[in-house]
């Protein structure tokens, strides 16, 4: 049409492409996170655990229970006594049956993109992070 003249004083030179997303939705779905070396993340699975727990109790809530997905993460000898010791029950699901815990694993990803795009939004650093993702799961 500008071409043409049926519009006047209009040139698509000027015009931009809008880009229909937000950029914190596109930042909250970035994934290129490499996993830890397994045996590294075994212990600090066990060391989060216990923090995570203090960190419930000092809010004034119980744990019940914990259900995994019997990853040797979860499923080894310290976590077991930790868990013992609170008097929390571990449900294992099936070894390499995704679909046992896959609402769960959609959850954590819907909580984990919504906290990454909040933080850009407010420009704050991601370390801001785990706060936002536990006010968001209460």
């Amino acid at each position: 049409m500008s071409n043409k003249g049926v519009v006047v004083d209009l040139k698509i030179d000027q015009i931009s492409e809008r880009n229909p997303f937000c950029e914190g939705c596109i930042y909250g779905k970035q994934h290129r996170l490499s996993f830890p070396k397994s045996a590294a993340r075994r212990t600090s699975i066990a060391d989060n655990l216990m923090k995570f727990y203090a960190e419930v109790e000092a809010d004034g809530h119980k744990i019940k229970r914990l259900r995994s997905d019997g990853g040797l993460e979860f499923c080894n000898e310290s976590v077991r006594r930790f868990l013992l010791n609170k008097g929390i029950k571990h449900e294992v699901s099936t070894s390499r049956a995704p679909e046992q815990n896959g609402f769960i694993e959609r959850q954590n990803r819907t909580i984990i993109e919504s906290a990454k795009a909040m933080l850009h939004e407010r420009q704050l650093p991601l370390h801001c992070g785990q706060k936002q993702r536990t006010q968001q799961c209460i």
